[in-house]
């Protein structure tokens, strides 16, 4: 067990000084896409009603004013507005498409027709991919994943570490601190860590998702798109077949996010909800699935990685968290430097004990799950509270049985 404790120690100082700066980035350029909406100036929510005829307006638009283009999707996004996504003529990639956006009755409110620019559209690309276009989601999908076993080792090793609070010099007093925000911040980073994987690899799961949908032969028949039925057809048939949903994005056919000669419709109930795959030429309802429970994560883990799912205080929140957890790179890079002499902290005043901050990392630890699982569907609030419980006893121990005990 001391064996595998120590190289466990070892692999978490190595990993961490490894992706200190990729961890640090992730966490100042995520920390401003968390206001993304508000910087690229698109207001408020709206509290306005959805109109029915939304989705049919939106393509009267498209088809009247683009007329050479070609329609990849209409959706309802978070502020119930409408959105379409259109590409060149044989495009299937959504990437580089043209943005429109519709208020809840359809009429246009926004349009953007060329390749985003300035620091936002940076931003987004050094946190979604790293300035690497195509592949670079999936590098960001694999640093996630080394990220999350940095996170867990930290966890585990933490009770090892300056077990006694009344540290001698500076160094050890900010690796106090460098281990109770990790303690305390660890649900978090952990949550936002896992839901960025999710999205890293999402172009891989709706793809997997889509080839188990139709078989091999129906995916093989590909038909022209002159002929495909208007969307009030697709919604007419869509709600004889689930009268109790409503639509919540079409995908049209012969695109990464649906299937050739098929429209792809997502339905919800609630927190239901359903895929419909819909025959681009007669419109009738070929197939309704259900989602696997990776789609069901995945369509979840936007708004739970960027925390706009909760209004602007959940925002703030997440701001607060995200820059706190950008010290923890930090402080280990400080550390580092401090144990090598390549740095002086002496003259840097820091506290000298952290005994009382330290049972406030032991209270928000734990209430950073509560506050999730409050949010979280049916389906997660019980996985999410019992963890909430299990990190409470676990920081508990280690603060009065462990390190406690030993500081007096």
């Amino acid at each position: 067990m001391k064996k595998l404790t120590r190289l466990t120690i070892k692999i978490h100082r190595i990993l961490g000084l490894a992706l200190a700066l990729n961890f640090f980035i992730l966490c100042l350029s995520g920390t401003i896409l968390i206001w993304k909406d508000e910087l690229s100036g698109q207001g408020p929510e709206t509290t306005a009603s959805i109109s029915s005829d939304g989705f049919v307006n939106v393509q009267e638009y498209v088809l009247k004013n683009y007329p050479t283009k070609k329609l990849l999707s209409i959706f309802i996004d978070d502020s119930g507005n409408f959105q379409a996504r259109l590409g060149k003529e044989g495009q299937e990639k959504f990437r580089g498409a043209i943005k429109l956006k519709f208020d809840p009755q359809g009429k246009l409110l926004h349009s953007k027709t060329s390749k985003d620019q300035g620091l936002l559209a940076l931003t987004l690309a050094i946190h979604r991919e790293l300035l690497i276009p195509g592949k670079g989601k999936y590098l960001v999908g694999l640093l996630g994943l080394f990220i999350t076993f940095l996170l867990l080792s930290g966890f585990i090793i933490a009770p090892k570490f300056y077990k006694n609070f009344k540290a001698v010099n500076n160094r050890l007093r900010l690796g106090i601190l460098h281990k109770q925000w990790g303690l305390a911040s660890f649900s978090w980073i952990l949550l936002v860590t896992l839901t960025g994987i999710l999205l890293s690899f999402n172009g891989l799961m709706i793809s997997l998702f889509l080839k188990s949908s139709l078989d091999s032969e129906r995916l093989l028949s590909k038909s022209g798109h002159s002929n495909y039925v208007q969307i009030e057809t697709v919604q007419r048939n869509a709600k004889t077949a689930l009268p109790d949903f409503s639509i919540d994005y079409v995908s049209y056919p012969d695109n990464e996010f649906s299937l050739p000669g098929h429209f792809a419709v997502l339905v919800e109930r609630g927190s239901l909800k359903k895929i419909l795959f819909v025959e681009g030429q007669s419109g009738d309802v070929s197939k309704v699935v259900s989602l696997p429970w990776y789609m069901e994560l995945m369509l979840i883990s936007e708004p739970l990685h960027f925390g706009n799912y909760g209004g602007v205080l959940l925002k703030v929140f997440w701001t607060i968290m995200g820059l706190g957890a950008s010290l923890i790179p930090l402080s280990g890079i400080i550390i580092f430097l401090a144990r090598k002499k390549i740095i002086n902290l002496e003259a840097i005043k820091l506290p000298k004990s952290f005994r009382k901050k330290s049972i406030l990392f032991i209270i928000f630890a734990p209430m950073i799950l509560v506050f999730i699982s409050y949010y979280s569907s049916e389906t997660w609030k019980g996985p999410v509270g019992f963890m909430a419980v299990l990190m409470a006893i676990y920081l508990f121990n280690d603060l009065f049985l462990g390190e406690g005990r030993r500081s007096r």
